[in-house]
């Protein structure tokens, strides 16, 4: 990812990236069959193989290469994690609660399926995020209520809608705009002067 703040989206794109990145080179370099002081599957995400040979970054073979860099992109992946946490989230201790916060002594096939779950945990993260699901996946009565609203704003315009339903202008627009999705408490407010005569 680039130097910038994730989004919720940069993110699942990344950890599933790196689970297929780990899923590759575990298929290209099994390394069952090799000495274990030559495995380097088995403790990826750790800095044991590459202090065995040839320095920091282990023997110039393609694997240690190959490994190496997907280590590297994993940790600048932990990086964004723990900012969009800290600074998105404003819930830092969300971090700690990832199935793979960082480097651990898991062999690749564990990382592939913490990867997976820790995908399904961050996809999880947007109703805390305040992200509203795509139209496709919105249920019909938020899309019906959105477009009931989007005509009576039309008609009588944001300001005096926001007024008559007894919430910000803020509010409103954003949730006509697909920004957020309010409170529970807000849906409410909105469905009761819908239901007004």
């Amino acid at each position: 990812m680039k130097n910038r703040t994730p989004n919720l989206k940069d993110l699942l794109r990344e950890t599933a990236k790196l689970r297929r990145q780990l899923q590759r080179l575990t298929k290209n370099y099994p390394d069952e069959h090799l000495d274990p002081d030559e495995r380097i599957l088995n403790r990826i995400l750790t800095n044991d193989w590459r202090y065995l040979r040839g320095g920091f970054h282990g023997p110039l073979e393609q694997r240690y290469v190959e490994a190496v860099d997907w280590v590297s992109q994993f940790d600048a992946y932990v990086d964004q994690l723990r900012d969009f946490c800290v600074h998105e989230l404003e819930a830092p201790d969300r971090f700690a609660t990832l199935p793979l916060p960082g480097r651990a002594p898991v062999p690749a096939s564990e990382c592939i399926r913490l990867l997976e779950l820790q995908g399904k945990r961050i996809a999880g993260w947007s109703r805390i995020a305040g992200h509203v699901p795509s139209p496709a996946s919105e249920n019909k009565s938020v899309r019906d209520l959105r477009s009931r609203l989007q005509a009576l704003v039309d008609s009588l315009g944001a300001k005096r809608v926001a007024a008559d339903i007894g919430c910000t202008w803020d509010t409103l627009t954003d949730f006509l705009g697909g920004k957020t999705k309010p409170q529970e408490k807000t849906m409410q407010l909105f469905r009761d002067y819908l239901k007004r005569p």
